[in-house]
């Protein structure tokens, strides 16, 4: 409890310093003291305004804020482990510098990024897969001013970043938000937000403000009343999650009753948004009633009804959609569910019918099956047919198939099938198989596929594949092998060849892993690899070599490396050469350097010199103080002169 209540206590106090730190900028800069700073339109450039790009590169250019991020990059869904980052003109290493999320197009950096600081990435962009970032994602944070056994009360910052489609990158909120118990039966909840004002705004204090109240009370044994007022000015933002819209007033008011024991269950629920005239003005009313009936144990039918009506701008118009549901189980193996929909607004009808059937009538068998019927008054009829089957004949043998046939007026028929079989015929040996058809309108896909992996010796693992396809203008066949050795307990060997033919070209994957101890105190690491996949097989073109070197002697510690990365396709090498000393001046102190140099050839040469140094104080089991500087010269072909830099960084780390 004692250690609870420190960590509890200094978080409290880190928080509250952070939080008064940074007040005296809430109202020039609008955003929440720990949020990552956003990548503003201005500071993106893209390949059309960078010459020095290759063509179908982006650049973006990233303002550091004190913190790690995840920073949004403009756009997403790029080819991963293709991309290049400098910060602050020393070149940055994947995994240890930072990480990116290619699919959703963010970066996180190992460390923070000082508010002096600028991070550089230029990655390509693949017409296929890559758009535009218009993804949001929020970052809060509460601090306990007051709590007791009924009631509470927190300060409240909420931070959101937007897409790039958004013209305004991000928003920021503080706040106060509370809770109290009035009876065993009855609790009230606050909340009131403000947007900081960013300095240029003329806007006034309720424009940017907004606030919720919120009561629930059980007027008797399973029967339970809410009612919820929120309002807030056009120019409030970032509090969709508590219940609280920018330019709305939401009145809500909800009655539910469901009696401990008993078969039915009733909920009514009332909403009536208004909208601000300048957030598009009008109002929307909606009723949802819900009815369910327990008919047993293992089954349930539920009715709802929802009724919209909206009036914009001197129109009107009105949804109402009813669901009917029955689910429940058939037996202890089987369970099904049945769903009817009906949607009717003023110029549009949809039906829609859905069974779905989840069996396991045989033993070592299971079988989903789902079938759905729509038909809609602007798109006509499609349906859906689903089989998918997992079974088990033997022990050490499984298979699994699956089956599927859609058919739409708008985009057709759509047919496909696999199936795949994955056998341990001995201890030391799997060896699966996979085929896969599948045919969209004149469109025909074909995969086939087979992988054996064992282990010969006990210190050997050896694997082999081959994978064909084919969708009738194009045609890959991909051979691989790899293989893991450990002929000594102190060194390592891995390897990986894959050979790729395809109708359009052919790239080969190769790639050599060596690590060795030789004595307990020191370890070499050396790699080659040449056009290596991510992990979702993708195909990235470089090639890249690495040597590492790490050692433990008395009180030193000693690491060192060389990389090198060459992009050929964009024309563009980098290597790096680093070195770093500790020192154990004590049982609970460490003394820390560095030195780094890259260097970077391409159309603009660009080369850094870092160095570091950094003290540790360890205190207690549970925090740890490191005080670090570093000095960064960066050279650059076109530009004379040496760009000089100093960082000084304190940090504070707690063990939970």
């Amino acid at each position: 409890m004692k250690r609870k209540g420190m960590l509890r206590g200094l978080m409290m106090v880190i928080t509250a310093v952070a939080v008064a730190a940074a007040a005296p900028t809430f109202a020039s800069m609008g955003i929440a003291p720990a949020a990552p700073a956003p990548l503003g339109a201005a500071s993106t450039l893209s390949a059309a305004s960078s010459s020095d790009l290759p063509l179908g590169y982006v650049r973006d250019v990233i303002q550091g804020n004190r913190t790690r991020g995840p920073y949004m990059l403009s756009w997403k869904g790029i080819p991963a482990n293709r991309e290049s980052v400098i910060i602050d003109g020393r070149r940055a290493l994947r995994g240890v510098d930072y990480q990116v999320d290619p699919a959703k197009g963010q970066i996180a950096f190992t460390s923070p990024l000082s508010q002096t600081s600028l991070a550089m990435v230029e990655y390509p962009l693949d017409p296929a897969t890559s758009v535009r970032n218009d993804a949001t994602f929020t970052v809060p944070l509460e601090l306990d001013l007051y709590s007791s056994g009924n009631s509470s009360l927190k300060l409240t910052t909420v931070y959101t970043q937007k897409g790039s489609a958004d013209a305004a990158r991000s928003d920021s909120l503080l706040g106060l938000t509370g809770s109290t118990a009035l009876s065993p039966t009855t609790k009230l909840e606050t909340a009131l937000l403000l947007k900081p004002d960013s300095g240029g705004s003329s806007s006034s204090l309720g424009e940017r403000a907004g606030g919720r109240v919120g009561l629930t009370t059980t007027l008797a044994p399973g029967l339970s009343l809410s009612g919820a007022y929120a309002t807030a000015g056009h120019q409030m933002a970032a509090g969709k999650d508590r219940g609280i819209t920018a330019g709305r007033s939401v009145q809500d008011l909800a009655l539910a009753w469901k009696p401990e024991g008993g078969r039915l269950a009733l909920d009514s629920a009332y909403q009536r948004v208004d909208m601000d005239s300048r957030a598009g003005g009008g109002e929307t009313t909606s009723v949802r009633h819900s009815l369910g009936y327990a008919l047993s144990k293992d089954a349930r039918v539920t009715y709802t009804r929802l009724d919209t009506q909206k009036d914009v701008g001197g129109g009107s118009s009105r949804s109402v959609t009813d669901t009917l549901q029955l689910a429940g189980k058939l037996g202890d193996r089987t369970s099904a569910k049945f769903t009817w929909t009906g949607a009717e607004n003023n110029d549009s009808v949809l039906r829609t019918q859905h069974l779905s059937v989840n069996s396991a009538l045989l033993t070592g068998v299971a079988v989903d099956a789902s079938y759905r019927v729509s038909e809609s008054s602007r798109e006509g009829q499609a349906t859906a047919l689903d089989v998918g089957v997992t079974a088990a004949p033997a022990k050490n043998i499984e298979v699994k198939a699956a089956f599927s046939d859609r058919d739409s007026t708008v985009s057709g028929p759509d047919t496909s099938g696999s199936i795949r079989v994955a056998a341990r015929p001995a201890e030391r040996l799997k060896v699966s198989a996979g085929i896969a058809d599948r045919q969209a309108g004149q469109v025909g896909i074909r995969s086939r596929d087979l992988r054996i992996e064992s282990q010969p010796l006990e210190f050997l693992s050896v694997s082999g594949g081959y994978a064909f396809n084919d969708s009738g203008n194009t045609s890959v066949v991909v051979r691989d092998i790899a293989a893991t050795a450990r002929p000594w307990g102190f060194a390592t060997v891995e390897g990986v060849f894959k050979n790729r033919d395809s109708s359009s070209s052919e790239v080969n994957t190769s790639a050599l892993a060596l690590s060795v101890a030789p004595v307990s105190f020191l370890g070499i690491t050396a790699s080659l690899s040449q056009n290596p996949e991510d992990n979702k097989g993708n195909v990235q073109y470089f090639d890249a070599r690495s040597l590492g070197v790490k050692a433990n002697i008395g009180i030193l510690s000693l690491t060192g490396g060389y990389s090198s990365k060459e992009e050929y396709l964009a024309g563009r090498e980098w290597w790096e050469t680093r070195l770093g000393l500790g020192v154990r001046l004590a049982r609970a102190t460490h003394l820390t350097g560095g030195y780094e140099y890259s260097e970077t050839q391409a159309s603009q040469g660009l080369s850094s010199r870092r160095l570091t140094v950094g003290l540790r104080r360890d205190l207690g089991s549970d925090f740890n103080l490191l005080l670090s500087g570093s000095r960064t010269d960066v050279e650059q072909s076109n530009i004379p002169g040496t760009d000089r830099r100093y960082e000084a960084e304190v940090r504070l780390g707690v063990r939970f």
